[in-house]
């Protein structure tokens, strides 16, 4: 091959520039030609030209010159981005951009944004003065899979959201701002070890579902929230100085580890749903924020540091701790400085077992601390007498939780269905002075109460303080057989006692009670109940099966109440409709007041031994309408045989064991 140029007069500046660009091609095709130099001999003017091209043909021919009556040009490989600059720089009658701007141009702004035909950009770096881009710059790039960074020392906010970068060069970077990377579902690696980053800012990585690798440099000292959500990494290095993570940082990533060793603070839902798995061991930690290890898999908790208290929050409505949902955790050493647990802290933690430790803890501030703990038998050192308050549903479900003797002398307020299945409660011997026993309706519209199928529980010591008594609050307590009715309670909500087998020998007095709501003694067995003052009974109706049931009635799936002594004085503000007793078994029935208007079937299905009421009244209970059914049972109460002034002579009668049925004078008022 031999060229010889010689460039006449009269040829164009247009034909010049084919000249070198043959020219370049031809000779970077065929560069293993060592006679190449030999070979160009000549001479080419024209008045502009890419900078690319002349160097590489001056350097590669010293007997070939090249004149440029202009300056050169910058050569871009995607035209795409040569027109972006050409149009902004207004430099579009040279159709290129001169080197000058190499130094003069400083910011691209935003010029970039949302170009989707721009592919790379790897001459950025030859622009010395470009150490900023600003937000947005190449926001919505989608097709921007190669960009050379080695220049950049700050990237703002949002700078590539959404572009398609599939890797970095941030040799020289100095700051990110937020979201700066955020949605670049390209990105596979990033390798800061190189820089002097401090922190890792806010959705920085966030939704960048394929970086699978990050080398964080030794000056690290926090990632702040969200920075790495919803990556694909699944571990990390963690240098010495790293000891901050804000919130959401590793958010529904498949990381199963993660050194903790100098990790002070831990932000809200930090690792939620991420695949962290084996031991928590975190000797610097000094706070924890709420749902951070929450549905994680972790399976043992070592060393929580000196954290104060376990954080919770709500979320979509619900209380949340920092470990509820842990499915497979099994134990948890709580440190000493612990004062308070959080609301749900341990919540569903299904396959938890013990508690080791917590002996300085002195509140439960918010619901379901160890809700569905369905297998933990041990609260560890936690003193439960030392607390305030028991919150809501605190340990609802906690079937194997072994407590035989619930004191809590400085308690004030008990949560709903807060005992609701502890199978293992055996005594509630304080209740501090609490003055409601609030059942709750959760999911399905069910009834849970405070100690619901407590199915071990069998005495119960009530405060006299108490003023309410609530729904289901002792359902299906089926050994209970004492408690006591302090004369404080003035309402008792629906199946309050049902199915309370067991309280065949005790004796209730409802001294104060002035209202009964549905079914509160369903399918028990009661020895006797006094109730002095009642104003209100729950209505019910009948219609070949209760539907609306009333205050005695029993379901039929629950068999038939037993009652050996049921005393009742009511006010004339009561109204006996169908159904207010159902399915009674009732040995001796005291109706300590006049004859009220009763209707067809207000005893439904009731046997009634034998019914005391006062001398005076006598002729009209056997003569009034519905009420004359039971005339054959009526006997003046003045005829009663057995009778004692106080609840003491009755316990010493029962001790001695005279079984007759007592009625008992001091709770007739």
């Amino acid at each position: 091959m031999k060229i010889n140029i010689q460039q006449s007069n009269s040829i164009t500046e247009n034909v010049s520039k084919i000249i070198i660009d043959t020219l370049y091609n031809i000779f970077t095709t065929n560069s293993e030609d060592d006679n190449n130099e030999s070979l160009l001999i000549g001479r080419v003017e024209t008045n502009y030209e890419y900078e690319k091209y002349v160097d590489y043909l001056e350097n590669l021919f010293n007997r070939f010159n090249i004149n440029i009556n202009k300056e050169l040009l910058i050569w871009f490989n995607d035209k795409n981005v040569e027109n972006v600059l050409v149009n902004n720089l207004n430099q579009s009658n040279i159709g290129g951009i001169p080197t000058s701007y190499k130094i003069d141009l400083s910011n691209i702004n935003q010029w970039f944004r949302n170009n989707t035909d721009i592919i790379e950009f790897n001459e950025l770096e030859q622009f010395k003065n470009i150490k900023i881009l600003q937000a947005y710059a190449f926001s919505g790039c989608s097709n921007l899979i190669e960009i050379d960074l080695s220049n950049i020392e700050t990237i703002n906010n949002n700078a590539f959201e959404g572009s398609g970068i599939n890797s970095l060069n941030l040799l020289n970077i100095k700051q990110l701002y937020n979201n700066c990377f955020q949605n670049c579902k390209n990105l596979t690696s990033v390798d800061l070890s190189n820089t002097s980053l401090t922190r890792i800012t806010q959705n920085t990585f966030y939704k960048c579902t394929s970086l699978s690798e990050l080398i964080l440099p030794d000056t690290i000292e926090r990632l702040n929230s969200s920075s790495l959500r919803e990556t694909a990494l699944t571990s990390i290095n963690v240098p010495s100085s790293l000891y901050l993570l804000e919130g959401n940082v590793f958010q529904d990533t498949p990381l199963t580890s993660f050194d903790f060793t100098n990790i002070q603070s831990i932000g809200q839902q930090c690792f939620y749903y991420s695949n962290l798995s084996g031991e928590l061991n975190c000797p610097s930690l000094t706070s924890i924020g709420a749902r951070s290890f929450s549905n994680t898999k972790i399976e043992s908790i070592t060393n929580l540091g000196s954290i104060s208290t376990l954080t919770s929050a709500i979320f979509g409505g619900l209380v949340q701790g920092p470990f509820s949902n842990c499915s497979e955790l099994k134990s948890c050493i709580l440190p000493n400085t612990l004062l308070t647990i959080g609301g749900a802290s341990f919540a569903n933690c299904k396959k938890l077992e013990t508690i080791t430790g917590g002996g300085n803890v002195m509140g439960l501030t918010s619901d379901s601390v160890f809700q569905d703990c369905n297998i933990l038998t041990s609260l560890g050192d936690i003193d439960l007498s030392k607390l305030q308050s028991i919150p809501n549903y605190t340990f609802l479900h906690c079937h194997q939780l072994v407590i035989n003797d619930l004191s809590c002398p400085n308690l004030t307020s008990l949560g709903k269905a807060a005992f609701c299945e502890c199978y293992q409660l055996k005594r509630v011997s304080n209740l501090g002075s609490i003055t409601k026993l609030e059942g709750a309706q959760l999911s399905g519209g069910i009834w849970h109460g405070v100690f619901q199928s407590c199915t071990s529980l069998e005495s119960v010591v009530l405060p006299n303080t108490l003023e309410e008594i609530g729904t289901n609050c002792f359902y299906k307590d089926t050994v209970l057989s004492s408690i006591n009715i302090p004369e404080s309670v003035s309402l008792v909500k629906t199946n309050a006692f049902t199915l309370c087998k067991g309280l065949t020998n005790c004796v209730l007095y409802f001294k104060n009670v002035t209202e009964i709501e549905h079914r509160i003694f369903s399918g028990s067995n009661i020895g006797q109940v006094y109730f002095p003052k009642l104003e209100t009974l729950a209505q019910g109706y009948f219609d070949n099966y209760v539907r609306t049931s009333g205050s005695f009635n029993t379901y039929y799936s629950e068999g038939r109440n037993t009652i050996n002594l049921l005393y009742l004085k009511l006010t004339d503000s009561v109204v006996l409709t169908p159904g207010t007793f159902v399915r009674l078994d009732i040995n001796v029935l005291v109706l300590n007041n006049a004859p009220q208007e009763i209707q067809q079937n207000t005893f439904f299905n009731c046997n009634i031994l034998t019914i005391y009421v006062p001398d005076e009244y006598l002729n009209d209970y056997k003569t009034m309408d519905y009420w004359s059914d039971f005339s054959d049972k009526y006997i003046a109460l003045s005829e009663y045989q057995y009778n004692v002034d106080t609840k003491a002579e009755y316990d010493e009668l029962r001790n001695n064991g005279d079984n007759n049925i007592y009625l008992i004078r001091e709770y007739m008022n």
